[in-house]
């Protein structure tokens, strides 16, 4: 039966309410009766409470026939990535272009975003005449102490003249060590220029545009995962112990009315208390693209087995 936006027990439950002139229902349980016209007899409201809970329990109960469908089988699913990620500068410069729009797909490694690294070649340039001067260093100190020492054999060097020597020769390699690491950071800075795609997937949206200027740790671009997609659902409390990891269950997806079939990847650690339900996750393979993140649907039953035949 096709759904329609109008729900059929409102409609019945409101012409009902005016035929009986119930509108001082709401009054009497709403508001503070003001007007002489408005007011209800006490004697009446006592009769007036059991039938407007039997008008109501009696709506929610043909609104629930209504959202049965298949002997009463009706789970609601979402779709979602399998993977999301925002991703985000590491360094301070300006975005120099966006190598993919919106909804495009890319593979992994793919080169997504390109900041300015102009400043970062220059500081990576510097970082390497750094080290040159420290090795530079580190060699004179260790041809210093060997001479030092070769003196201090023959006695015309004294042993402070030799550690002091050796204390300039760790010092040294200190620097050496100091510049190292910062040739290293050049390096990481400028390749964090270069922001490129952890896995395969789609951009769903641009936070910064090209040209605007981006900070250390604000955000870019949004990515998501859709070559598999989780459909997310909640079963009754009762079915805890019937679902297992790697179950093969079917969805029928209400936009492009297929049906696909996944495993059970997750299920949740807890019941909710509130509603009696949990929550499971089933992978559904999405390599030609069919689907999209953010579809609904529902979860088919399973196919019931025809009962024997008594002997």
């Amino acid at each position: 039966m096709q759904r329609t936006d109008v729900n059929f027990p409102v409609l019945w439950l409101a012409g009902f309410a005016k035929l009986w002139n119930l509108p001082y229902i709401m009054k009497f349980f709403c508001y503070n009766d003001k007007d002489a016209h408005m007011k209800i007899p006490g004697s009446a409201r006592i009769f007036l409470l059991p039938l407007a809970a039997g008008m109501l329990s009696l709506a929610g109960a043909i609104s629930y026939g209504e959202d049965q469908d298949d002997g009463g089988f009706q789970t609601k699913i979402v779709l979602f990535p399998f993977k999301a990620a925002i991703l985000s500068s590491m360094v301070e410069t300006a975005i120099r272009t966006h190598k993919f729009k919106e909804g495009e797909k890319f593979n992994k490694d793919d080169m997504l975003v390109e900041l300015d690294d102009n400043a970062f070649k220059q500081r990576l340039i510097k970082a390497k005449s750094a080290c040159i001067e420290a090795r530079a260093g580190v060699s004179f100190a260790e041809k210093n102490i060997t001479r030092t020492k070769d003196l201090y054999k023959r006695g015309l060097q004294g042993l402070q003249d030799v550690e002091k020597n050796e204390l300039e020769l760790d010092i040294a390699n200190s620097k050496l060590m100091y510049q190292d690491a910062n040739l290293e950071l050049a390096k990481e800075d400028l390749g964090n220029c270069h922001i490129a795609a952890p896995f395969s997937g789609r951009v769903v949206k641009k936070m910064l545009q090209e040209h605007e200027f981006v900070r250390v740790g604000q955000q870019l671009l949004q990515i998501i995962d859709d070559n598999q997609l989780l459909a997310v659902m909640h079963l009754p409390s009762s079915e805890r112990n019937n679902i297992k990891i790697g179950e093969t269950l079917k969805i029928q997806v209400d936009e492009t009315k297929t049906v696909h079939s996944g495993s059970v990847y997750e299920i949740a650690g807890e019941i909710d208390a509130g509603s009696r339900t949990f929550e499971i996750k089933v992978l559904i393979d999405n390599k030609d693209c069919a689907l999209t993140a953010g579809m609904t649907g529902r979860l088919l039953p399973p196919p019931q087995k025809e009962k024997e035949p008594e002997k």
